[in-house]
């Protein structure tokens, strides 16, 4: 890449480049008629001076003119072209990290939103039913805590655990799972998994059932309960909601895991987090209370990475048991990646937004996991990751508790700060980091926005190599014109370039007086004529662009036309609450056809102008006009909240006045009008000027008047919204894609 060059090299440059002196006083000839033939002996003290004095002023004023215009050019773009590299690196640099912190910032703000709905809807969910629940299955768990197990109740969940559990928990455990370890140590746990848990190989079917049909007290609040807990699961987005009394047992479980009816403070999951939690929060000793569990391995989800909300129930201020909710992970992931918008929400293609834990291993998903999980797998194996863990992870497309990230902005974010800096990422590359804490309910996280330092300084790169190849292109350029403007003269060139300039700058008026009879004064004849003929030209230009400008905002609405004209080519727009009216003209055909074509047009040009006029007056956007029909929309262009009743209007008035033109001329003409509202699509077909709507929307209106008589007829969509200010009657079905629908006509005293 070439270099700027330092002034030593450019004074070097110059003195090189530099024009030879002529030979002077000290070195002429003895014939030099200016020493009258002598050779006179000149010290140096007086050659020397003479000598430099006289070097510029022999110059001629075509070296002289060149040498300055070359000099003060370079010297200007090379300081202009280093002050502007440097304040735009800084800028543009500073850009890339603003852009960073701010798609941080909004992941953050998400993030604890989610968390605030979370804790809200959780606390809420751990009153009213809860409490009636929390009572009832507890006193249907203590019953069956004094009932004896069953041999064959035994029996059935142990073959639970050797067939099911355990050979799915062992690919996710370290060495050898041992079946015991994990059975119930209560009567009513044994009992509960062996009606609820074991006759199921997966959680999906346990939780369908809602009664066992064994008559027990627990089985009937489970008939009763299961419903709604359900219901507030699959609502929520959680994995599984609980119930766990003060005693630590697991009175209830939707999905009817291998957690149901254990205890689990003293049980097989006493050291987990989870039970860590419930302890907190019956300390704690208030109905408000809410913890929130960091990610564990929790071995009844088969060692899933879960994460728990934990809110205690409670009647009249004591506390009664605890509700445990386990959190959707989607709902993280989602909120980090902005489920998977990357590159729209400001990321580029390298760039992602993260969760990282005071352990130092992520919290959240990995958007090169998600895209390029071969990718992942060797550069976080290059980093020092473990085969192992890597084909783990990319095996469950989890890095959760799994991915170590070690960089100096997790270390900074878990102490509290917040900032930006130039780091090695988890998988060893080099990236701009935008980091905060993240603390919510007693959990300490760290958010990580990051995106690849050579994508986000790609700007800066291009902008020196754009620098450095405009001063090589202006020196050039620079060079040619000084030399040629150096040879030219003076007044004559001056006259013509400030005539040009004047038409360059849009004064087609500007004319060159010539003066003499040479080639300058044929070239300024030149240059009026053809300023003349330019002049003509750009008339004519504006008059036709004037023309389609008017012609084109015809065929579309003006947005759509200015996009257009400015040279967008693929235009097309989305629109969510729109009415749109299709039309049929009934009778035209008919009446017109023994009549001549001037008098036709007479009739059909009376019946645009009705249209037209309809819809100026109430508010639509015709889309086409042709000789059998119309369409036309309301609330296209200009939103509007009575879009159906607009429509209904427009309607009925050209249902009337295209009769009374008809009748004018002796004609029957009657309107087949169908309207719909909804959602439609708007464009330019084809890339071309031919502005067209379609979807659902517009289909449905041309199918509800398709095959009807004359009418104004709408579809169970309008009528909903405008049953209780117009009356309507029932048109028959006709069918859509989805199968018939109802259409509804607008009663016969509306329709005048």
């Amino acid at each position: 890449m070439t270099q700027p060059l330092t002034p030593t090299q450019r004074e070097a440059s110059s003195e090189a480049d530099a024009p030879s002196p002529a030979p002077s006083a000290a070195t002429a000839s003895p014939a030099d008629p200016g020493n009258g033939g002598a050779s006179p002996a000149l010290t140096p003290t007086s050659a020397t001076p003479h000598r430099r004095a006289g070097m510029w002023s022999r110059l001629g004023i075509q070296s002289k003119l060149l040498a300055m215009l070359l000099g003060v050019s370079i010297v200007s773009i090379l300081a202009t072209g280093l002050i502007s590299y440097r304040l735009a690196s800084t800028a543009l640099t500073q850009a890339a990290k603003d852009k960073v912190i701010a798609v941080g910032d909004a992941r953050l703000k998400q993030i604890t939103a989610a968390e605030a709905s979370l804790r809200t809807n959780t606390i809420l969910n751990s009153t009213g039913i809860a409490q009636d629940a929390m009572r009832d299955f507890e006193t249907g768990y203590q019953s069956l805590n004094r009932q004896p197990v069953a041999p064959a109740d035994r029996a059935a969940v142990e073959r639970y655990y050797q067939n099911v559990f355990v050979p799915n928990l062992a690919p996710h455990v370290n060495g050898e799972v041992a079946p015991p370890a994990f059975y119930p140590r209560s009567n009513a746990g044994w009992y509960l998994q062996a009606k609820y848990t074991a006759p199921f190989t997966d959680f999906d079917k346990a939780v369908e059932n809602t009664d066992a049909g064994d008559g027990s007290a627990w089985s009937t609040a489970h008939a009763k309960y299961h419903p709604f807990f359900r219901n507030v699961t699959v609502q929520n987005g959680f994995e599984d909601v609980m119930l766990v009394d003060p005693d630590g047992n697991s009175v209830y479980t939707t999905y009817k895991g291998a957690d149901l009816g254990v205890n689990l403070l003293n049980g097989a999951y006493r050291d987990s987090a989870l039970a860590t939690a419930i302890k907190d929060v019956f300390k704690a000793n208030s109905v408000n209370a809410f913890a929130v569990v960091d990610y564990e391995a929790y071995a009844p989800s088969y060692n899933t990475p879960t994460i728990f909300g934990v809110s205690p129930i409670g009647v009249d201020g004591k506390l009664t048991g605890a509700l445990v909710v386990q959190l959707p992970v989607d709902t993280i992931n989602n909120t980090m990646t902005g489920k998977g918008t990357w590159a729209t929400s400001g990321l580029g293609q390298s760039g992602e937004v993260y969760l990282v834990g005071p352990d130092h291993t992520m919290r959240s998903t990995s958007r090169i996991l998600l895209q390029k999980p071969k990718e992942y797998r060797q550069l976080t194996i290059d980093n020092g990751t473990p085969a192992a863990v890597a084909d783990a992870i990319v095996k469950e497309k989890n890095p959760i508790l799994l991915q170590k990230v070690d960089s100096p902005s997790v270390s900074m974010a878990l102490a509290g700060k917040t900032g930006t800096v130039t780091e090695t990422d988890y998988l060893g590359r080099r990236v701009i980091t935008a980091y905060a804490p993240l603390t919510v309910d007693g959990l300490t996280w760290s958010v990580l926005a990051q995106v690849d330092e050579d994508e986000a300084l790609a700007p800066v790169t291009n902008l020196f190599r754009v620098l450095a190849a405009i001063t090589i292109g202006a020196v050039l350029l620079i060079t040619l014109l000084s030399t040629l403007l150096a040879r030219a003269f003076t007044r004559p060139v001056k006259r013509l370039l400030t005539a040009v300039r004047e038409v360059a700058g849009g004064n087609l008026a500007a004319r060159v007086v010539p003066k003499g009879d040479d080639e300058f004064a044929d070239l300024g004849l030149a240059f009026n004529d053809m300023a003349t003929s330019l002049s003509t030209k750009q008339e004519l230009l504006d008059e036709q662009t004037q023309e389609n400008d008017r012609m084109v905002s015809t065929l579309m609405p003006e947005n759509v036309a200015r996009r257009y004209r400015e040279g967008e080519q693929n235009i097309v727009e989305e629109h969510i609450d729109v009415s749109v009216v299709y039309g049929t003209i009934d009778g035209l055909d008919e009446g017109t056809r023994d009549r001549s074509a001037a008098e036709s047009l007479v009739v059909l040009n009376e019946i645009v102008a009705v249209i037209d006029r309809a819809a100026n007056k109430h508010g639509l956007e015709k889309v086409r006009t042709l000789r059998s029909g119309f369409s036309a929309t309301c609330g296209l262009v200009v939103p509007r909240v009575d879009h159906v009743g607009r429509c209904l209007d427009f309607a009925k008035e050209v249902q009337r006045d295209v009769a009374m033109v008809g009748a004018q001329h002796g004609i029957t003409l009657a309107i087949r009008a169908g309207i719909d509202s909804g959602p439609v699509t708007s464009g330019l077909v084809g890339g071309s000027a031919v502005y067209d709507l379609w979807g659902d929307s517009v289909n449905l209106a041309f199918r509800v008047q398709s095959d009807n008589q004359p009418g104004v007829y709408v579809t169970q969509t309008v009528y909903d919204t405008a049953r209780d200010a117009v009356p309507f009657t029932e048109a028959g079905q006709f069918q859509t894609k989805t199968g018939p629908q109802q259409a509804w006509l607008l009663a016969e005293g509306e329709q005048s």
